[in-house]
């Protein structure tokens, strides 16, 4: 049996995972080992026969009670249906027993990693309009990027990943980006593990941090500033995970506003700006087509406009 690889299930296991790992966190009791040792009796998955038809062909699906999307909002351990949460409760303390006797070998392999992560002062990776952009890990696991005026020691922190990541079980950061006007810095944050981001938005100034947007961001190529660095651009994902829609949200807070919303569940999106910051590019793409959509940065405000159709057959 091939493994899937689309985008949506491989969402749907890194939710599995991390739903699982909150499980174990919160202290789910671990099943007893047998006399002498053994590992204990793996748990059985119940099969409850559902009968579909589908394409003019029928199957008979015995684990499709596991499955579970929410309308909205985000799935948590807490939002399942109990047979599935108990279950998933049930594997995970199971997969906990098993690996119990290797802890020691994740502990040191843990080490080692950590021992060969980049610590301390790091050359900038970046230098815009006078600036210097640095990316350092004092950990060895979280990130803290900053910048210093070039020819200047002062050094302004813009992001620092172990303070934001303080108090949860996961953290991840991504579309890391300061504004054209070098003002903000935004970016992408997923504290749940299943890629449902919010976005935030420091004023560099003043060290404040706003969340523009509280939750349902795509983060991957899913946010950037107006030319402007009035407006911030970025992809809402719906129930099933898909970039489905892209909003402006004013950088100073306000009303989130529709740009564009793509109907056809085969097609991925991005947002991003051009090289010369002289449009947003909305860029489409499935398996066989693409299509781009700009916004003029003399009319960040105006509809996005198709560069050339999309075509079955035809990418560019």
């Amino acid at each position: 049996m091939s493994l899937d690889t689309s985008p949506f299930a491989v969402s749907r296991r890194r939710f599995l995972t991390q739903v699982g790992a909150a499980a174990i966190l919160s202290g789910v009791t671990v099943p007893a080992r047998a006399a002498g040792g053994a590992l204990p009796t793996p748990p059985v998955t119940a099969r409850i026969p559902l009968v579909r038809t589908q394409v003019g062909r029928t199957r008979t699906d015995p684990y499709a009670w596991i499955k579970y999307v929410l309308a909205s909002g985000q799935r948590s351990i807490e939002t399942l249906p109990a047979p599935v949460r108990e279950h998933l409760l049930t594997e995970n303390a199971y997969a906990k027993a098993v690996l119990e006797r290797v802890a020691a070998d994740e502990a040191a392999f843990f080490e080692t990693m950590q021992a060969r992560a980049p610590l301390g002062d790091a050359e900038p990776n970046l230098t815009r309009d006078g600036w210097a952009y640095d990316t350092t890990y004092p950990d060895g696991s979280h990130a803290r990027y900053s910048r210093r005026r070039i020819g200047s020691s002062v050094v302004e922190t813009l992001l620092d990943e172990a303070v934001r990541a303080a108090g949860h079980a996961y953290y991840r950061t991504t579309g890391q980006q300061v504004s054209p006007d070098g003002t903000c810095y935004a970016w992408a944050e997923d504290v749940g593990g299943n890629d449902r981001h919010r976005i935030c938005v420091r004023d560099i100034a003043s060290g404040a941090v706003r969340t523009l947007v509280d939750s349902e961001a795509y983060g991957y190529g899913g946010l950037i500033f107006s030319p402007s660095s009035d407006w911030l651009f970025w992809i809402w994902r719906d129930a099933r995970n898909r970039p489905t829609r892209v909003y402006r949200t004013p950088v100073k807070g306000g009303p989130r506003i529709l740009v564009y919303e793509e109907a056809d569940p085969a097609i991925f999106m991005q947002v991003g700006r051009t090289a010369a910051d002289g449009f947003v590019a909305i860029t489409l793409s499935g398996p066989d087509t693409s299509e781009v959509r700009l916004i003029p940065a003399k009319g960040e405000t105006h509809a996005p406009v198709v560069v050339w159709p999309r075509a079955k057959g035809r990418r560019y």
